[in-house]
């Protein structure tokens, strides 16, 4: 990050020395670029391309170069790797001096480094090392051998790099600001790798001063993460969340967020020391779910942990998933690694790449011993495989079953549809219906009593009262007339007004409750409820699911648009409350849900 801070200030510094386009708009592109290449890079990149297209106009080469590795560096801080690695590779086609080119393949090889492409960046540091030392390039060599020196820790443990590295630090190479906080961010990675931990707090403690007194949130971050690594390695877990905390309040000002996400996983480190698995997982799921690409290095220790924690929680099954996942990473790691060794070997970079391999022989056996072990383990894997196959097998089976017990029965569905259509034609009500005219001027008058007003306030009263209070008050009229005796005649004229209303499909309504019909009918529950059960054969609320279960299923045979509805929407128009009610009673009515029916009916329909 820091190198992409020198670019960038390089870059601001150079947009001075244009002189041949328009000064004004010139000053208002570097105003625009400057204020907004660290907190919205990507549109710093907007008025990058615009001066970009500037200078090609002129023709500027040396500022086009510079440019390029603006961009490219907005890129990086945006984690955009391929992008920037073309601009590079852009600046690399048109360069032609000697600093320029060495500075370009330092760049590449630095962001194959971070990327853990190890092989392909050590054959560039080579190329820049050979071509720095051709131009007699001090400062270029100085650079490049630290980065080397750095890439060597990262591969295996080297003494012979440590000494290096000490002794670049001790001496206070002039290498710049930036090189000198490289080396001792290097040298601190280093120390705690070796396990020389008195060493590197001291570094940490003059690099963090360094840093506070600077305001560089950026060294701020790196010296407080690693000492949060090394309170971990020493148990000091206060003091590890302290440091975590710092760290986190500049990876977010820095709005890095893999700097976020190395914060989260020290987090989850310390929450499993304390035992707060649970929390420590939900770190490490953040980390696993975010969008960030990770390199091998660090899905090895973030799947390790999750394993470890599972285990700490008894879930044996997902601890197994991530560990195989992590020896998956790791036998990646150990393949580069290999590869790595041997471009070392072949450009006889360091004297002793005999010894280095030989360390990481030992370690490489290590890990072939691990597999082995848990080879031996492989037949869960394959057991389990063999399971998910089976029950992907079941579960296609289980599907074709369902479409065709489905099929079948809405085919018998639809012969009873016929069946009912075919009755309702016919159907009359008999002997009631030579008292139609009398009950017909009766049922008018009523209406004329409750009028629309009356009928609406009615509703609305009704609507306000909840389930419970309208059952309670059914069942105490139930207990107060169940001695009652209803005259033949009185039950002729609820008869014929019941189905009045369910020709006018009352039904409908979704305030058509028992007690609500009761007063329509000039009556009361007790009443209704019996001569329903005893002339109906059914309770009220069976004769009224019926009634709507069968006006759906008509309607949505017959009606195209209430078909384009949704489930909740054909649900009120039925007069039902809510959508699992109604698909609820509509299953239990004709095998099949409200949407199985729809599609099938449009099967019908469209062919």
């Amino acid at each position: 990050m820091r190198a992409l801070k020198l670019l960038i200030i390089l870059f601001i510094v150079s947009l001075f020395s244009i002189q041949s386009f328009s000064q004004q708009d010139k000053q208002i592109l570097e105003d625009s670029i400057r204020n907004n290449i660290y907190s919205h890079p990507a549109k710093a990149l907007n008025y990058l391309h615009k001066y970009l297209s500037i200078l090609e106009s002129e023709n500027n080469i040396e500022n086009i170069i510079i440019t390029n590795s603006s961009i490219a560096a907005a890129h990086e801080i945006m984690n955009q790797t391929d992008s920037t690695l073309f601009y590079h590779y852009k600046n690399l086609s048109i360069a032609e001096k000697p600093k320029d080119i060495i500075q370009t393949k330092h760049s590449i090889a630095r962001i194959l480094e971070n990327k853990e492409r190890f092989r392909e960046s050590l054959r560039l540091y080579q190329q820049t090392l050979a071509l720095a030392e051709k131009n007699e390039d001090s400062k270029s060599i100085e650079t490049v051998e630290a980065y080397i020196r750095s890439l060597k820790l990262k591969i295996s443990k080297s003494n012979n790099a440590l000494e290096e590295l000490k002794t670049d630090y001790n001496n206070k190479i002039l290498l710049g600001d930036f090189n000198l906080r490289f080396i001792r961010k290097t040298l601190i990675e280093a120390y705690i790798k070796a396990e020389k931990l008195t060493e590197a707090e001291q570094l940490i403690t003059d690099g963090l001063a360094e840093a506070k007194a600077k305001n560089d949130c950026e060294f701020v971050y790196h010296m407080n993460f690693l000492k949060s690594k090394i309170d971990v390695f020493n148990n000091k877990l206060n003091s590890a969340k302290k440091a975590s905390a710092e760290a986190l309040t500049c990876a977010i000002k820095l709005k890095n967020q893999e700097f976020i996400n190395e914060i989260k996983y020290r987090n989850a480190e310390i929450n499993f020391l304390s035992s707060n698995f649970t929390a420590a997982i939900t770190d490490l799921n953040i980390i696993i779910e975010s969008t960030i690409d990770k390199t091998p290095l660090q899905k090895i220790k973030y799947y390790k942990l999750i394993s470890d924690t599972y285990n700490a929680l008894k879930d044996s099954k997902m601890a197994d998933v991530f560990y195989y996942k992590y020896l998956e990473e790791k036998q990646k790691v150990s393949e580069n690694k290999l590869a790595t060794l041997e471009t070392l070997y072949n450009f006889n970079l360091n004297k002793k790449v005999a010894s280095l391999q030989s360390d990481f022989e030992l370690e490489l056996d290590q890990e072939i011993l691990e597999k082995e072990k848990y080879k031996k383990n492989n037949w869960v894997w394959t057991f389990i495989s063999i399971s998910l196959i089976v029950l992907i097998v079941a579960l296609f089976f289980f599907f074709k079953m369902k479409a065709f017990q489905n099929q079948k029965r809405f085919n018998e569905l639809m012969i009873k549809i016929k069946a009912y259509e075919d009755k309702k034609k016919t159907t009359t009500l008999g002997p009631i219906a030579n008292k139609k005219e009398e009950i017909d001027k009766e049922l008018k008058e009523t209406q004329d009593i409750v009028g629309e007003n009356d009928l609406k306030k009615e509703v609305e009263i009704e609507l306000s009262k909840t389930e419970k209070v309208n059952t309670t008050r059914e069942k105490e009229n139930e207990e107060e007339d169940s001695g009652y005796v209803i005259d033949d005649k009185k039950v002729e004229e609820i008869l014929v007004k019941i189905q009045k209303l369910e020709d006018k499909q009352y039904y409908l309504r979704q305030d058509c409750t028992m007690h609500n019909m009761a007063k329509k009918l000039k009556t009361n529950t007790s009443y209704l409820s019996k001569i329903v059960n005893t002339h109906l054969e059914k309770s009220f609320s069976t004769y009224i699911n019926e009634l709507r279960i069968n006006h759906a299923i008509l309607e949505l045979k017959n009606n195209k648009r209430l078909r384009s509805y949704s489930v909740k929407g054909i649900a009120e128009e039925m007069g039902y409350k809510n959508a699992d009610a109604f698909s609820r009673y509509f299953k239990v009515a004709t095998g099949i849900s409200p949407t199985v029916y729809i599609k099938k009916i449009e099967e019908i329909k469209n062919s």
